[in-house]
């Protein structure tokens, strides 16, 4: 067991996803729209992703590519690249500090009606 923490207060979390090829990357999306990316096996933070700002992460989801799916509690689907090599987790979690908001490129957004 492990505590995974942020660098300021973290807001209530409203979903988890863990990132199905290895298993080292879980995402977790929290009622204020933000989404933490954190490394399991260092357990450090490696992201803070602003996808849904003032509306609630409702899910998360891996797909195909590294595409990683965001929806939120205003009916978009917020698509990021996360398409990460294991080494490249590896260098982002010894040189992370403790939150870092760089990262995946900008999201593409996908809304609903």
């Amino acid at each position: 067991m492990a505590t995974l923490c942020g660098a300021a207060p973290l807001k209530p979390l409203r979903t988890l996803c863990v990132e199905p090829t290895r298993g080292e990357v879980l995402c977790a999306g929290a009622s204020d729209g933000t989404v933490y990316v954190w490394n399991l096996s260092a357990h450090v933070l490696l992201h803070t992703l602003r996808a849904h700002i003032g509306n609630a992460v409702r899910a998360l989801c891996f797909g195909a590519s590294g595409a990683f799916y965001v929806a939120g509690s205003d009916s978009r689907v917020v698509v990021w690249s996360m398409n990460m090599d294991e080494e490249e987790v590896a260098t982002q979690a010894s040189s992370s500090s403790s939150s870092s908001t760089d990262g995946p490129p900008p999201p593409a957004t996908v809304f609903f009606e």
